[in-house]
């Protein structure tokens, strides 16, 4: 479809991605040998690239009027929201460390944790005994501190009694994987569609639906094309494209 629809790519623009696509392996890597491990040759580079690039520019052609709405970023938002994908929290906690599987060294510091909700529940200042006792290294020196927490950050357990718990109070001592935990929560925020938050979210949902579109172009085509669905490899590279530069290439027969 990239030739039904006159996609060119200059040869030019062909050798300055694959030229780019050389800064990206590893330093001191011999790109003969590199090519020739991978059993290709510099042509076929350059042909997957050019092919690679056709389709991204047919792409850009097709879906370039596709524009994303406020009405879309705010319906976006609110399933986030509802998912409790935009909570934001500020914590305190102190970690007695357990090494995994050590039963006893759990007892041990089960007893400890306890001594130290005992002690925040008289009243002592959670930061200072954060300092004194707990093993997190993250957060010790800042009285057991983390601001702007967002849920999925933290292990299951950790972000379920974040998530469960009153601004203000000290909970009752929790196990994860890293051993006992006493938290407290001092702000959680369900979030607010901000500026820069609408900024973030468009792109989302731009991508998504440009790649619905090609998807839907691609089945109405093959309803009176006969064509086959490629997916062009990349000019050598040691790390991933960005999403959306290994999209199938289109190509009638």
């Amino acid at each position: 479809m990239t030739r039904e629809a006159g996609v060119k790519v200059p040869d030019e623009t062909v050798k300055a991605e694959v030229e780019k696509k050389k800064t990206e392996l590893p330093a001191g890597t011999d790109y003969a040998s590199f090519l020739k491990q991978r059993g290709l040759t510099e042509q076929e580079v350059f042909d997957r690239t050019k092919q690679m690039l056709e389709v991204k520019e047919f792409e850009q052609q097709k879906t370039k009027d596709i524009a994303v709405t406020d009405e879309e970023v705010k319906q976006q938002y609110d399933r986030m929201k509802e998912r409790g994908l935009m909570d934001d929290f500020d914590v305190q906690h102190i970690l007695v460390k357990v090494p995994q599987g050590d039963q006893a060294a759990l007892a041990g510091a089960k007893k400890k944790i306890d001594a130290v909700a005992e002690r925040l529940a008289k009243g002592e200042d959670f930061a200072v005994v954060a300092k004194e006792v707990s093993d997190d290294p993250g957060s010790k020196d800042n009285g057991g501190e983390y601001k702007g927490v967002r849920r999925g950050r933290m292990t299951p357990e950790f972000d379920k009694r974040m998530a469960e718990a009153k601004v203000g109070e000290v909970g009752a001592p929790f196990t994860t994987q890293f051993g006992w935990h006493v938290l407290k929560v001092n702000r959680h925020s369900t979030g607010e569609l901000t500026p820069d938050l609408v900024e973030k979210i468009k792109p989302q949902i731009l991508m998504a639906k440009q790649k619905m579109a090609m998807r839907d172009l691609v089945q109405e085509k093959r309803k009176t094309l006969n064509i086959t669905i490629n997916m062009p490899a990349e000019a050598p590279s040691a790390a991933p494209a960005p999403s959306g530069e290994s999209a199938p290439a289109l190509e009638s027969l």
